[in-house]
């Protein structure tokens, strides 16, 4: 089949209301661009249409599109896997109890299910950052219990983000983070804290703009797409909990914020979120 992403939540249910639908539509995202073995690597096989199944032709091995994926053991339905991305991706802020409401599964299930989304979310935005990325730190959290977050915008309008909870803003821990999510050669641009000085080390081109006394008074900053991404960040939060996050759950809560920068759209946030669910771990 064709994967055909829906356009509202009744025409959702009305296309992947069954699970058969579901598992073949799986397959599709997962192997659509070609079958390749996790066992032995062979890209030949064959599919057992009455179970919705792939079989190896080199070693017989049969596979299910969840196999070895955030999906795997899963006692949820397809189908409510389903209604469940569709729900994170159309809905602004989406809590465990909202959705446990609407699959109607205790609060508990739907906090498991949350996680697994996000860490999905999290797989979908592997691609590393390029051109001109800012850079900036920013405090995140309750005010007794503060998180230092790293934050990464590439420096245009829609560019990608990406924030991550870091132990600290020195050095040996702020270029490692940045290494991990920034094409080599890439230019990161910074304000002064000496945190940043390791980045021509490790092979960036680094743009230092540092603040000259009254800077706060005309203005300027040094890192205004970095900057706009964090006050977009804690917006988002507030509105979507009422409160700021408990540092355990901080990062997973960017990692949603950054995929909903990413992918604006909900037709491709759906398909994106998905096909992160069986791309295989």
């Amino acid at each position: 089949m064709t994967f055909i992403v829906p356009r509202t939540a009744r025409d959702l249910h009305r296309r992947y209301g069954d699970e058969d639908v579901c598992r073949a539509a799986l397959i599709e995202l997962r192997w659509g661009d070609g079958f390749q073995c996790p066992v032995c690597g062979a890209d030949a096989s064959g599919q057992i249409a009455t179970r919705n199944l792939l079989a190896c032709r080199s070693c017989q091995r049969q596979f299910s599109p969840t196999s070895g994926t955030l999906l795997h053991g899963s006692r949820l339905p397809l189908s409510d896997w389903f209604t469940a991305a569709w729900a994170l991706t159309t809905t602004p802020g989406l809590n465990s109890i909202t959705l446990a409401r609407q699959l109607g599964i205790n609060q508990k299930s739907a906090w498991s299910a949350l996680g697994r989304l996000r860490s999905a979310m999290g797989g979908s935005l592997a691609a590393q950052l390029s051109g001109v990325v800012e850079a900036d730190e920013a405090f995140f959290g309750r005010r007794e219990h503060q998180n230092t977050v790293d934050v990464l915008a590439e420096a245009r309008e829609h560019g990608r983000v990406r924030m991550g909870v870091v132990a600290g803003q020195t050095m040996v821990i702020l270029t490692p983070f940045i290494a991990a999510r920034v094409e080599p050669g890439a230019t990161i641009r910074t304000d002064g804290w000496k945190g940043y000085n390791g980045l021509k080390a490790a092979g960036f081109s680094h743009q230092r703009i540092v603040h000259r006394p009254g800077w706060a008074e005309r203005g300027e900053r040094s890192t205004p797409y970095a900057d706009e991404a964090i006050s977009a960040a804690k917006r988002w939060l507030l509105a979507t909990y009422n409160k700021p996050p408990i540092a355990s759950n901080l990062d997973a809560y960017l990692t949603e914020f950054c995929f909903r920068r990413e992918y604006r759209e909900p037709g491709a946030a759906f398909e994106a979120l998905l096909r992160a669910l069986v791309t295989p771990r």
